[in-house]
């Protein structure tokens, strides 16, 4: 999977968790302006939290090392399928990647021409004060909009007392930036638009912006009564969905009135809004679980089968263009001791503070593989599968050596596994305390046909 892909992927799961999380805990308080700062945070949050790495500070964690563990046995292998079946994978991939890019570039063109066309009428429109508010005058009946600093209206269309009221309203998306929100909202779906829960999220702040506004009219000393009336009298709609502006009548007035008459809630009901710290916390975990496997120093020392040994995780994604997908996971690193002092053997670590490195990273390392695996004929035509498991290691100099297979499946596949290690480049080699170092893998294979490929079922 490319890095877009699982780039995109984290931010959707982290948009479907908040949503979850929102409607759970905060979908009926009355603390609009937290709930307007826990929205934002929601979306900015979701962009960033895939490109932090905590892998630092999770080095010192030796509690986590259990999680690591677990996630070790559920990427431990490599799944290697024959080359003519994956062809129409690939082609299917690409073009949902096109289509994918095609919708959000046609909704980014949307919002450019929305964006032209709010300019286009605040240039065509004349400028007047009404009640110490500048406002732009619409020369058709209209609601009353604002963008930014624009503020639009058709004042004919209403009596004095009700235009105090609904630029009072107008003031407020104004003076507090409320159209930051809602160009945010815009963006996050148009990079998600797949996912439903972007939308939904852009619905609630759109919901909120109005229920902040709404509240400055109440706490203006306007009665409850006649604004609500107000809002119910006006004929005048817009689609809140597909426009940029925050619109005075805007539609759901039905919620928008609720949330008026709701009882404020309880001061002490702030302290759940700390319950977005452990979210946050669960999430930068999921992100940088690759980087917490790739560092850990938990040493198993109880298990008499691993002989002073230390059991590690390391997963790393590829997306073979002709392989279908297949998890890179060289899951157990094994650390031997000097059989003796006298010999002087060169040690043999688990996990250093620099992990080696395949020549060019983990692109070539991709491009590597796809191009010398081969999941060889004869055993495809006798239906042979299964998980070959090899050793090796990554001396001090990059070389690769003591290849052994582990569990074999049968010699054909072993033989293809082994193959692959020998013809691998030399390495980067790891680094402890800033000396080049041994690094012993064991790397399993899994080999599995297809339906209809080969005899196998």
């Amino acid at each position: 999977m490319s890095q877009e892909a699982i780039y995109l992927l984290k931010v959707n799961v982290a948009l479907v968790l908040f949503y979850a999380f929102y409607r759970l805990f905060f979908y009926k308080d009355t603390f609009f302006v937290w709930r307007r700062s826990l929205l934002l945070a929601f979306l900015g949050l979701a962009v960033v939290y895939p490109l932090l790495n905590i892998q630092e500070w999770i080095r010192e964690q030796e509690p986590i090392n259990g999680i690591i563990l677990t996630y070790s046995d559920i990427w431990s292998d490599i799944t290697v399928t024959p080359t003519e079946s994956a062809g129409w994978q690939s082609l299917v991939l690409t073009v949902a990647a096109g289509c994918y890019r095609t919708v959000a570039a046609l909704l980014a063109l949307r919002f450019v021409v929305q964006l032209g066309r709010i300019f286009h009428l605040a240039w065509r429109s004349r400028r007047a004060v009404i009640g110490g508010t500048n406002v732009y005058l619409l020369d058709k009946p209209s609601g009353a909009f604002s963008f930014f600093r624009f503020i639009f209206l058709y004042p004919d269309a209403h009596r004095e007392g009700e235009v105090d009221k609904i630029l009072t309203h107008e003031r407020t998306h104004a003076s507090e930036w409320h159209s930051i929100d809602v160009v945010i909202s815009e963006w996050m779906c148009i990079l998600c638009w797949m996912n439903p829960f972007a939308w939904l999220l852009k619905r609630e702040m759109r919901y909120n912006l109005e229920y902040l506004a709404d509240n400055t009219v109440l706490r203006s000393g306007y009665d409850s009564k006649s604004y609500q009336y107000l809002l119910l009298g006006l004929t005048h709609s817009h689609k809140a969905a597909a426009n940029l502006y925050n619109n005075f009548n805007v539609s759901h007035l039905k919620k928008r009135i609720s949330m008026m008459n709701t009882t404020r809630s309880h001061a002490i009901g702030k302290v759940k809004y700390l319950l977005f710290l452990p979210l946050t916390a669960a999430l930068m975990l999921f992100s940088n679980m690759d980087a917490i496997a790739h560092v850990t120093k938990k040493v198993v020392a109880d298990d008499p089968s691993l002989n002073p040994a230390v059991l590690v995780a390391e997963k790393v994604v590829i997306n073979f263009s002709s392989h279908t997908f297949i998890s890179f996971n060289p899951a157990t690193l094994v650390a031997e001791k000097p059989d003796a002092p006298q010999e002087k053997k060169k040690t043999v670590y688990a996990v250093v503070e620099t992990m080696p490195q395949f020549p060019g990273g983990t692109d070539a390392l991709m491009k590597f593989v796809n191009t010398n695996l081969r999941y060889p004929k004869e055993a495809q035509e006798k239906g042979i599968q299964g998980r070959v498991i090899l050793t090796f290691v990554i001396n001090d100099d990059g070389r690769i050596s003591d290849i052994e297979v582990t569990r074999g499946v049968d010699p054909l596949l072993d033989a293809e596994a082994v193959r692959l290690i020998e013809s691998m480049p030399k390495w980067t080699p790891g680094k402890q305390r800033g000396k080049d170092v041994c690094v012993k893998y064991n790397l399993p294979i899994m080999f599995r046909l297809q339906q209809g490929t080969g005899d196998a079922k």
